[in-house]
């Protein structure tokens, strides 16, 4: 008997492409800055080929917009999470800040 395999979807791939793009990206850019956050550059991290990259955006300008479009999501959910941990109205004003300026720091790298 063979074990059958599950294949991704078409969503799946593109979805795991993606997210390999903007992690790459973000964490150039954390890194190296802008200027030498370069495509060839998330290419080599993601393992994504150029053509890959200006497949999902078609500028350097949206692939940028798309990682600070990542981070940002990413940060309101920490925070969401954060402040759901502290629990209802009772939490104090001071774990709340420390909560948002956690959620608001660098990222740390790939999701």
């Amino acid at each position: 008997m063979s074990a059958s395999v599950v294949r991704r979807t078409q969503q799946e791939r593109r979805e795991e492409t993606i997210g390999r793009i903007l992690d790459a990206t973000i964490t150039a850019l954390a890194e190296l800055g802008y200027t030498a956050t370069t495509i060839g550059e998330v290419c080599r991290r993601s393992g994504v080929s150029s053509g890959g990259v200006f497949r999902h955006c078609p500028t350097r300008l949206d692939l940028m917009i798309a990682a600070a479009d990542a981070v940002r999501e990413r940060q309101f959910a920490n925070f969401e999470a954060g402040l759901a941990a502290l629990g209802d109205e009772h939490a104090d004003i001071s774990e709340s800040c420390g909560c948002a300026s956690n959620c608001c720091a660098p990222p740390a790298g790939p999701r």
